[in-house]
Order: C-alpha cells, then sequence, then structure tokens
C-alpha cells in the first residue's frame, strides 16, 4: 500500500511540479523537465546506501524516515513564487524529496521483491 501511494504522489507531484514551472516561473518545457533531475540523481545515488541499510536494520525505520522527509518537502515546494530563483527556492524542496524519495522506494522493493 505504500509503494502504490508513493508512487502515485510521486506522478502527482512530478506532473504538477513541471506544470507550475512552465505556468509560473515561465520556463520552456525541456527546462521544467530538467528542473525534476535533482530528484533523479538523489534517486540513483544512494539507492545502494539505502538498500543496505534497510536490510541491516529493517525497513521500518527508513520507510518512516522516507515518508516524512517526502511529505516535508512539500510544503517547502508550495512557498514557491513567480520570479524566485531555481538554486535558491526550487532546488532545496527537490533535494528533501529527493533524498526522502531514496529512503522510501529502495526498502519497499527489498522488502516486496524475494531474494534471488
Amino acid at each position: 500500500m505504500l509503494a502504490l501511494l508513493t508512487y502515485a504522489a510521486l506522478g502527482g507531484v512530478i506532473f504538477l511540479f513541471v506544470t507550475f514551472v512552465q505556468a509560473t516561473l515561465g520556463d520552456t518545457a525541456l527546462q521544467a523537465g530538467a528542473a525534476t533531475l535533482p530528484i533523479t540523481v538523489l534517486l540513483l545515488v544512494p539507492s545502494a546506501g539505502s538498500g543496505a541499510l534497510a536490510q541491516r536494520i529493517g525497513p521500518r525505520i527508513p520507510l518512516a524516515v522516507g515518508a516524512c522527509l517526502t511529505g516535508t518537502g512539500l510544503p517547502l515546494m508550495s512557498q514557491v513564487e513567480a520570479g524566485d530563483e531555481y538554486f535558491t527556492a526550487v532546488m532545496p524542496s527537490l533535494v528533501v524529496i529527493g533524498v526522502g524519495l531514496a529512503a522510501v522506494i529502495t526498502p519497499i522493493t527489498a522488502t516486496v521483491l524475494p531474494e534471488l
């Protein structure tokens, strides 16, 4: 259930974020799509460590911490206004969301899929 909620929320957030960046900040579609790259990078880089941590201490703590971090990034994102700079206003919320998702998605996958 957490996986379903996480992926549904991720899809909604990315869609609304890209739309917001285009409509409010005036970026092109390519720029708006590229603005989501911090989330992708933060999902890729710490994933192995997040999975190893979940295997060592169990998935509950990483899942809870990751969900809280991801949830914290969303109100940060709501503070972005027209005319704000990407690196000072937008990037911090994306980093928090990306770190939270990295802490959630890998343990979900490791918990759901059997060891091969």
